[in-house]
């Protein structure tokens, strides 16, 4: 059997300008937003090339957007530091946030509450309440741009990733410091995501390594890289057994206990920009979305043609996807987890 191949779902002119930013919303698994440089943000149907909505109210180009849960509002953040949640169903901006002074690179819903965390180039954290439209906190202590923002699953921590190559872990109530994660290098942080059920948080930087952090020690319980291309994006699997890295070319599937590289797979999807692991229509699947000027590209991997999941006859059972009942194991896989630190 070929080895499988990732499918290019589809590609289209996103902005008048560069795209800025792209983000799925992980509810549906059937849509995405979009910010541009020609400071609009823009919804968009999966496999539509043709905006569903296009929203206006900045007044600088959009540098991150997101959804929240139930994919009812999207928030945006702007070059000059403002913040604009637009509710869909009337597409206009309902609420604006002021109070960062440069701008907004990242954003996060509070998984279950009314409260925003966002990251900001004035090096600054913020949690709002999106009722009163307050700062309710302000976390101060990195020394560059904070280009990742996430809350732990209870929504009780969050984690903020930087230009400066630290990872530091708040308490959401206090709005205080609970510990700093500190790699043996200082590169950018480009992803962050926290085990959905473990005390676990993995990182990627530019440094090309990935890393899986103990949060009750604070300390890195294993390394893996470097890789020979920049880390771009990683998400765990949902049952938390695996760990998905994108790479410039590329995507790797790791266990994450055991620690083992499983599979590889050629993905030609370069500037990726957001990554999720989902189920739709029965066949579970990684998306992922990247941008390049004005463009937006899909892509999308069938999990049952990667080990370890072709190799299990329970998960075959149960995805639906592909063309007949057989798995696709291909080449790939071997080799361990790089030394921790």
């Amino acid at each position: 059997m070929s080895r499988p191949k990732y499918i290019k779902l589809v590609e289209f002119v996103a902005h008048q300008g560069d795209v800025r930013c792209v983000k799925f919303g992980r509810q549906s698994s059937g849509v995405l937003v979009t910010g541009g440089d020609d400071r609009m943000v823009n919804l968009w149907a999966i496999g539509r090339t043709t905006a569903t909505l296009s929203l206006s109210g900045h007044q600088s180009s959009v540098e991150s957007v997101t959804f929240d849960r139930d994919e009812e509002v999207v928030a945006s953040g702007g070059l000059n530091g403002s913040i604009k949640l637009f509710e869909l169903s009337v597409g206009k901006v309902t609420r604006s946030l002021s109070g960062h002074k440069s701008d907004v690179l990242s954003l996060e819903f509070h998984p279950f509450g009314t409260s925003l965390a966002s990251g900001s180039m004035d090096t600054n954290v913020k949690v709002w309440d999106l009722r009163s439209k307050d700062a309710i906190q302000t976390c101060k202590g990195h020394t560059a741009g904070v280009t990742h923002v996430k809350f732990s699953p209870d929504g009780k921590w969050i984690a903020s990733g930087s230009l400066d190559g630290s990872v530091k872990i708040w308490d959401m109530t206090a709005g205080r410091l609970i510990s700093e994660l500190s790699a043996p290098t200082r590169y950018e942080v480009t992803g962050l995501e926290f085990h959905p059920f473990e005390f676990l948080l993995a990182t990627s930087s530019r440094d090309r390594c990935v890393r899986i952090w103990d949060l009750e020690q604070f300390s890195a319980a294993e390394t893996i890289g470097p890789d020979a291309t920049p880390v771009r994006n990683i998400a765990f699997h949902p049952d938390g057994r695996f760990l998905f890295t994108a790479l410039q070319d590329g995507m790797r599937v790791w266990g994450v206990d055991p620690s083992q590289q499983y599979d590889y797979l050629d993905v030609p999807w370069y500037r990726l920009s957001d990554m999720v692991v989902l189920s739709h229509r029965g066949q579970q699947r990684v998306m992922g979305c990247s941008f390049n000027g004005s463009m937006v590209g899909v892509y999308y991997v069938g999990l049952r043609h990667l080990k370890p999941f072709c190799d299990d006859p329970d998960f075959l059972a149960g995805d639906v996807g592909g063309s007949s009942g057989q798995g696709g194991c291909g080449g790939g896989g071997g080799g361990g987890l790089g030394g921790g630190g």
